[in-house]
């Protein structure tokens, strides 16, 4: 299975990145999420606009591609392309984005070989009241780590490779 709680039967489902969560915004039919939508959530964005979503907690399968979008109306992105066997997912990342940062990060320790699964967080940590962003990746069961910081033995960050 592609991605995480839902199954799809499209050619290539269109996911956005939010709220810690793979979001998809419109069915395999182009029609939108609804609240009559089976397993929609609706969540209000910090404007307070309302969106209605079906919610994946990972996608996995073998990184197809990777492109960016300039898009004058709806802003630029990056677009990450997964492939589960007949199965495409992509996933689109505001070139902006903290879920894209920090993928980033981590492609170039990826084997474009193994099948990866990405899963996106946001939380609030309760002892440092800090919020974290991001997204985990993993192959083969492993956590792909960062290409360009490391965690030293006293608990700091190093940066490697300038």
């Amino acid at each position: 299975m592609g991605t995480g709680t839902h199954s799809n039967s499209g050619s290539c489902t269109y996911l956005s990145v939010g709220f810690g969560k793979f979001r998809q915004k419109n069915l395999d039919n182009r029609e939108p999420v609804g609240p009559d939508t089976p397993g929609a959530v609706l969540r209000k964005t910090n404007a307070g606009k309302e969106t209605w979503a079906i919610e994946y907690d990972y996608v996995e399968g073998l990184l197809e591609k990777i492109f960016y979008k300039e898009d004058p109306e709806y802003g630029n992105s990056f677009e990450v392309v997964i492939a589960d066997g007949p199965l495409r997912f992509q996933a689109s990342f505001k070139d902006d984005n903290r879920f894209w940062f920090d993928l980033a990060k981590k492609l170039p320790n990826v084997d474009v070989s193994i099948p990866i699964k990405l899963t996106a967080y946001d939380f609030e940590d309760k002892k440092e009241h800090k919020r974290h962003v991001g997204m985990s990746v993993e192959q083969v069961g492993v956590k792909v780590e960062s290409f360009y910081s490391k965690k030293g033995a006293d608990g700091k960050w190093e940066e490697l490779y300038g």
